[in-house]
């Protein structure tokens, strides 16, 4: 099996990555400060700030797990 990636990654306002503690499910948050997660909604769900400039790479993949990686938009040259 492959493993997917996920990039999140807007030039918006305030922004904050959600991650379920117990199941993993994640989404980009733009409004809002306490929610549940939709699949185990007893958990954790933390919310993670983003900045303007900043993306978020979630990797998923049989052997290594859950791997998350934040680092500044890189903006190419048109």
């Amino acid at each position: 099996m492959q493993a997917n990636t996920v990039v999140v990654s807007q030039k918006l306002g305030k922004r904050r990555f959600a991650l379920c503690e117990s199941c993993f499910w994640s989404a980009t948050v733009f409004f809002g400060r306490d929610m549940s997660c939709p699949l185990c909604p007893d958990s954790t769900v933390s919310l993670i700030p983003l900045a303007k400039d900043e993306e978020c790479r979630l990797k998923v993949s049989p052997s290594a797990g859950l791997e998350l990686t934040f680092s500044s938009v890189r903006i190419l040259p048109q």
